[in-house]
């Protein structure tokens, strides 16, 4: 999705949900999940626009992310992903999915920018998945 694409979400999306990013195969089938597609509420947008300080622009980062970045295993049912861009914001994301429901749903827990003290952190003991 383009970053214009996610304002208009953020604007016309209230109480509704998107399903921007299709999770690789290996994940979804770690996690057990019944889809690809990784559900993504407004209220996530909201969140991650005034708690995380991320601007629409970087939006495009969750599927760079998940498609490229480092897996690891986080808490039952979620996985994290580490991702720097060096193309263009020259920063490290993290995202974090988790399946859920009796459908098996796979959601966006989290997404923010992070430091490379804390993905060093993270990865130090993880189990890394992809």
């Amino acid at each position: 999705m383009h970053p214009r694409d996610w304002k208009k979400f953020f604007d016309q999306g209230y109480d509704r949900e998107i399903r921007p990013v299709q999770v690789p195969l290996p994940i979804v089938n770690y996690l057990g999940a019944s889809s690809r597609n990784l559900i993504v509420h407004h209220s996530y947008v909201f969140k991650a626009l005034n708690k995380h300080d991320i601007p629409f622009e970087q939006f495009p980062m969750i599927f760079e992310t998940v498609d490229h970045g480092t897996a690891i295993k986080d808490k039952p049912r979620h996985v994290t992903f580490f991702h720097f861009d060096k193309t263009e914001w020259n920063r490290w994301f993290q995202v974090t999915i988790k399946v859920a429901g009796e459908n098996r749903d796979l959601y966006l827990c989290t997404f923010y920018k992070t430091k490379e003290t804390e993905v060093r952190r993270r990865m130090k003991n993880a189990e890394i998945i992809k």
